[in-house]
This record gives structure tokens, C-alpha cells and sequence, in this order.
């Protein structure tokens, strides 16, 4: 789960009001450490699903091979034993253009596949909840994998992915720190299996709570740089 935290923070500081969002849904709930509380929050949810889409954190996905016999998928002839995957990240991406299918003989010729959603490249989090229009397929979207080799710790990541976001946003303002280039966590980004985030530099600063009085609590005026 480390790269999806780290590029979870990266999105709450590139994007304030989504930032802001989740802070104001935070206060609708008694306990901001109650994980069933948090699984009600839309737009909490809506953006750690969007994260995911954006930055899975596996990227190529699982392998497979073709049977002895070949297959036909989505129309195309694949011969036998060839092995086959489907890269999340390019199918998080994936509007609608040509692709080709590439066997150990021969290039097929293109063949067109259908957007699995609108505006793929861009962060978007009402995709999962007040715009769904912007998500074509939601078949697409499966960064814990599927089937019998999906992740079995997938129900416990989404509950330290809301606990971990909801603690941050509650107790921290976070934003870059100063000569942070923004773009280098991606564009140093490296395929180790696992999406592995480049260099990050933020700031958190300790927020200042009020009691039902009026009273400042948790005051700490220090700053925190990861």
C-alpha cells in the first residue's frame, strides 16, 4: 500500500478541493477513526478509487497464458501458449483508438476497442459518484485484480487507505514544499512489479482544533517534510 498512500498525499495536495471535500464530509461523522463511518463517505471513497485508477499499484497486472488450442478474445485469434496480460495502467487510460495485436508470428491488423472512460487522463473523482457518465466501463477499474488470484487483503487495504487518508486530512493541512516540482513523482516513477512513486516533498502542518467552547486543541505549530 505505500505507493497508493504516497500518491494519495501527492493528489490531496495537487487538489485542494478535493482536499476540502473530504474535510467537510469528516465533520458529518462522529468518529473520524470509525471505519464503517468512513465506508459512507462518497467522496472519500470516490477519490481513493480514483487514485487507484490513476496510479495503480501494480501496473502491468497478471500474466496468463493462451491454451494449447488458441483463443479468441474480443473477436482477435490469439495462438496457443502465448502469454498474455492486461496492463491496468493502459486500461485506466484507454479511450477509444486503434490497437494491435501482436503474436509471436505476425502483427493482426488494428481493431478497435471502446473507451472504458471519458477523460482518462484526467483526476476526476466525481467519475465514481455524482458524474458516472465519465466512467464507461467500471469492469476496467480493478487495481486489486480479479477472480480466484484477486487480493485477498483487499477489503483490509480499503480500510487502512480510509482510516490512514481520513486521519491525515482531519489532523493535517498538507501541501508541497517550497521548489517541489510536482510532476517528479511521476515522471521518476519506476515499474519494480509494484508502481514505485519518484521523489515527493511535502509539508504538513498540524491543524488546530476547536472544542464546543471555542477552545484551540492538539495546537502544535510545527511542520512535518517527507
Amino acid at each position: 500500500m505505500t505507493p497508493v498512500l504516497t500518491f494519495m498525499v501527492y493528489r490531496l495536495a495537487l487538489h485542494p478541493t478535493n482536499f476540502q471535500i473530504i474535510r467537510d464530509e469528516l465533520k458529518s461523522i462522529p468518529n473520524t477513526q470509525d471505519s464503517q463511518e468512513l465506508q459512507k463517505l462518497s467522496h472519500l471513497n470516490a477519490f481513493i478509487h480514483e487514485v487507484m485508477r490513476v496510479h495503480p499499484p501494480i501496473l502491468d497486472g497478471l500474466q496468463r497464458n493462451t491454451p494449447s488450442e488458441g483463443v479468441i478474445i474480443s473477436e482477435q485469434y490469439i495462438p496457443g501458449n502465448v502469454t498474455c496480460l492486461a496492463p491496468f495502467h493502459t486500461i485506466a487510460r484507454r479511450e477509444c483508438q486503434t490497437h494491435y495485436l501482436i503474436s509471436r508470428f505476425k502483427l493482426k491488423n488494428g481493431f478497435t476497442v471502446e473507451s472504458c472512460f471519458e477523460d482518462a487522463e484526467e483526476f476526476i473523482p466525481e467519475r465514481w459518484t455524482t458524474a458516472p457518465h465519465l466512467t464507461k466501463d467500471k469492469s476496467a477499474h480493478m487495481p486489486f485484480s480479479l477472480g480466484p488470484y484477486g487480493c485477498v487483503g483487499k477489503n483490509l487495504a480499503l480500510v487502512f487507505l480510509r482510516l490512514t487518508t481520513a486521519f491525515l486530512v482531519h489532523n493535517y493541512d498538507i501541501g508541497f514544499a517550497p521548489g517541489e516540482m510536482k510532476s517528479t513523482i511521476i515522471d521518476e516513477s519506476n515499474n519494480t512489479v509494484t508502481n514505485n512513486p519518484g521523489p515527493l516533498k511535502l509539508i504538513f502542518k498540524k491543524r488546530r482544533h476547536q472544542t464546543e467552547f471555542g477552545d484551540g486543541v492538539d495546537v502544535n505549530d510545527g511542520h512535518g517534510l517527507c
